[in-house]
């Protein structure tokens, strides 16, 4: 039988949801495009703006098959364009909006990219500045627990954790889990292209100083030289889930 499920690859942005995708892209059978966040404008059109359509009469199941056939159809005909029967999205905002993604395809796969919050506000920090770090240290926790209590809900089949900092140590032994979870056989081509030479984080590279897609020089780095007032938002906010993960 065919495995044609939709992959939604979601985590707080600059966790590792675009290494994930790389790898994911890189597999033979699965294509991961660019992110295209305009499903959370869909979910208002069913949701704020119900009024509006109601008027037509039809139900919103009616327009949730049509928004779920129209993003299908670009998506899959993207994947076969690159030769794939598969397709992937990652756009790390859809975190907050699963239950209407879920809707639209119910037989999804999510996998969800988790990384130390320290090192996310860090990231925040060098990459965009002081005030989205702060926000960062919000975003960070309601993030993960808005996926993680969403994902209590599916069978396992459908929801995946990967932590960032496992990724970079051990890329092989966290890949084969992955593609073991998306019922995909194992090519190590997703090594290759995904982790070491993709183009995808080629920016990063550059602005990491590292060779390859595995920024390891980075795990741990935000507790080291995290500013002190970052670090104690962050801990009064999520202090009990970094613990609990372990950070």
């Amino acid at each position: 039988m065919e495995n044609n499920r939709p992959i939604f690859i979601v985590g707080c942005p600059r966790s590792g949801t675009t290494l994930t995708r790389s790898i994911i892209d890189a597999h033979p059978n699965i294509a991961c495009g660019a992110e295209t966040h305009f499903l959370k404008d869909f979910a208002k059109i069913v949701d704020q703006h119900w009024e509006r359509l109601e008027r037509y009469d039809f139900p919103k199941e009616y327009w949730n098959k049509k928004i779920a056939d129209f993003f299908e159809t670009f998506k899959s005909e993207y994947a076969q364009k690159q030769g794939k029967k598969r397709w992937a999205e990652k756009t790390p905002g859809y975190a907050f909006k699963l239950d209407f993604i879920h809707s639209l395809y119910p037989e999804l796969q999510i996998v969800h990219v988790i990384r130390s919050g320290y090192d996310v506000t860090l990231s925040h920090l060098d990459r965009w500045g002081y005030k989205k770090a702060v926000n960062a240290t919000k975003i960070w926790g309601e993030s993960i627990n808005r996926v993680r209590d969403f994902g209590q809900s599916l069978p396992d089949n459908q929801y995946f954790e990967i932590r960032y900092e496992d990724l970079v140590k051990e890329p092989e032994k966290n890949c084969r889990l992955l593609f073991e979870y998306l019922a995909e056989p194992w090519d190590p081509i997703v090594l290759e292209k995904g982790c070491y030479q993709s183009n995808l984080t080629e920016s990063r590279r550059k602005e990491s100083g590292e060779t390859s897609a595995l920024y390891r020089s980075r795990v741990g780095l935000g507790k080291k030289k995290l500013d002190p007032l970052l670090g104690m938002l962050l801990s009064f906010r999520s202090g009990s889930l970094l613990k609990q993960l372990g950070y």
